[in-house]
């Protein structure tokens, strides 16, 4: 994948490699870890019939002292349009969709955007309910906005929990409205 990337770039291939979002991350996430920074996977969960998953990848900016969410798939990452910060995914789960915005580097910023691939970054707002993320000790945490996401409540059959055990090994927790503890 790596190789068919270099080629696109350097013009020896005229389209793109197709890849799952996965794999786009984990591309990321050596990246940036072969260049110092600290950078982990975040799984965020559609509630939709068989719970649909995408991936995103997060970084610690050390400068802000936070992490910053980066989808390498919708090449976006997502700004608070109230203080203009990059958000986490964690505050993307918290917020309000009116209080987030995606953008792309070169400041274009909007759900109306699409990828190259045609894909509209506004199917990413499916996904915006529930995310888990790996911690420091290797273990899944699974964080979600209870007004929007049970993990428990039975969809197809089974619950979130009961489908991606790996992810509710802990107990699971509602993230905070803002100025709200779970």
């Amino acid at each position: 994948m790596a190789q068919g990337l270099l080629d696109h770039i350097e013009g020896k291939r005229i389209d793109l490699i197709h890849v799952e979002c996965s794999v786009r991350t984990g591309l990321l996430i050596g990246l940036l870890r072969a260049q110092g920074y600290k950078a982990r996977d975040v799984i965020i969960i559609s509630p939709k019939n068989t719970f649909p998953d995408h991936v995103l990848v997060e970084f610690w900016n050390e400068a802000r002292g936070a992490w910053e969410a980066q989808d390498p798939t919708y090449n976006v990452h997502f700004l608070d349009t109230r203080s203009g910060e990059r958000l986490s995914a964690q505050e993307i789960v918290a917020a309000d969709v009116s209080e987030i915005l995606p953008c792309r580097d070169d400041e274009s910023c909007g759900w109306d955007r699409v990828t190259r691939e045609n894909k509209p970054v506004a199917s990413l707002l499916d996904y915006i309910n529930a995310m888990a993320v790996r911690g420091a000790d290797d273990e899944w945490q699974l964080h979600y906005d209870a007004g929007s996401f049970d993990p428990y409540s039975v969809n197809a059959g089974l619950s979130y929990c009961d489908q991606k055990e790996k992810f509710c090994k802990n107990e699971p927790e509602p993230v905070a409205e803002e100025g709200h503890e779970p």
